[in-house]
């Protein structure tokens, strides 16, 4: 038997996506914006294609989210190619 061979012929981008926002907002100890805001920074640092960092959501569904407007406030990205991502639901 043969092994697969992927067909990439419609393969133009893969694009990385880095997601603190997925790995955060289901923590039960909420974590402090300037954590977050340092932790963004440093992402930013390695050159993702894309980092999504926070949702704007209710804070009753998910606390963690709360300050997400104060962390997009304090990101650092002039030195950085990647673009920043936020979901709004």
């Amino acid at each position: 038997m043969k092994p697969a061979t992927p067909n990439t012929n419609n393969l133009k981008t893969i694009h990385i996506i880095e997601s603190p926002r997925d790995a955060m907002q289901g923590l039960k100890t909420i974590i402090p914006a300037d954590r977050k805001i340092q932790y963004i920074n440093y992402l930013l640092q390695v050159g993702f294609d894309i980092i999504d960092v926070g949702s704007f959501v209710s804070p009753a569904a998910v606390p963690q989210m709360a300050d997400t407007a104060q962390v997009i406030d304090g990101i650092k990205k002039e030195d950085s190619t990647s673009e920043i991502m936020v979901l709004v639901a």
